[in-house]
């Protein structure tokens, strides 16, 4: 049995996160029923991302600092490629249903390559 783990390790990890990314549509009407919105379901989702990079970085004995330049890159790509697009999203399951809201988010890049090819 621990065999057919090890060798499926990788696809395991790929079902459960597509699992629990799944699940985002359905916790943020839960959440939002709460009283929470968009920015502060974003905030949460990378907050709590945090501590685990910093052990996986730990653990893997990878350096955490980076220079002025690299923090103006990660600045600028975490505002743009990664907290406007999600925000978005979060806030569009006020306006439409979930389940097209996240079907637009994720179809489009694929639209958007074929239409360039």
């Amino acid at each position: 049995m621990t065999e057919i783990i090890k060798r499926n390790k990788g696809k395991f990890c790929i079902l459960g996160s597509a699992f629990i990314y799944g699940l985002a549509p359905l916790l943020s009407k839960v959440s939002y029923a709460g009283g929470a919105n968009g920015i502060t379901l974003a905030f949460l989702r990378s907050a709590m991302t945090v501590p685990l990079l910093f052990i996986l970085m730990r653990v893997e004995r990878i350096s955490i600092y980076v220079t002025k330049q690299e923090m103006l890159r990660i600045f600028l790509l975490g505002i743009f490629g990664v907290m406007m697009p999600v925000i978005l999203l979060y806030l569009s399951y006020n306006y439409i249903p979930t389940s097209l809201a996240t079907t637009l988010h994720f179809v489009y890049p694929l639209i958007i390559v074929f239409a360039s090819a």
